[in-house]
């Protein structure tokens, strides 16, 4: 069985999940910022937001890929960093523009990490292998012992490269 972590990004020219399809979702468990629950708090009176909240807008929410981690790879920590930078749309956009920087080949955690987020928007796969960033923080960290394949680390710990 495989597992992947959901994500869900705030989207300007994607319409928000159907309510039919929101929880039944691979991806969403119905709990969080990806369940029917979120979305209709947005809707409901009294919801807080509610006059805030348009289709399409930055409040709306689309599913999303996944990001694989198969059993013993133990990548959740990374994933949830990715996913995190992810969500920062300043970021996105940033790393996008960025081209130039003195590569390290595959080590090189830009690349990855520069892969893993052109996949996320032209990629029709729902799931997607996050092993080229965490080949590349191995590499990287291993005469450190951190982040090494197969072993959990901390999340908070990869925004510290």
């Amino acid at each position: 069985m495989k597992w992947m972590e959901p994500m869900a990004r705030p989207t300007h020219h994607l319409p928000p999940p159907s309510m039919s399809s929101c929880g039944k979702s691979p991806v969403s468990s119905g709990e969080g910022p990806n369940s029917t629950a979120w979305v209709k708090m947005f809707k409901k009176p009294g919801g807080g937001l509610k006059k805030s909240y348009q289709p399409g807008s930055m409040l709306s929410l689309a599913l999303t890929k996944g990001l694989l981690n198969e059993p013993g790879q133990n990548s959740c920590f990374l994933n949830s960093a990715v996913q995190v930078l992810w969500q920062l749309d300043i970021f996105r956009r940033s790393l996008r523009q960025l081209s130039g920087h003195f590569c390290l080949g595959d080590a090189c955690i830009f690349c990855a990490l520069k892969s893993i987020f052109s996949q996320f928007q032209q990629s029709r796969e729902r799931v997607l292998p996050s092993d080229s960033l965490r080949n590349a923080l191995a590499e990287t960290f291993k005469d450190e012992q951190r982040f090494q394949l197969g072993l959990m680390d901390d999340a908070a710990e990869c925004f510290v490269w």
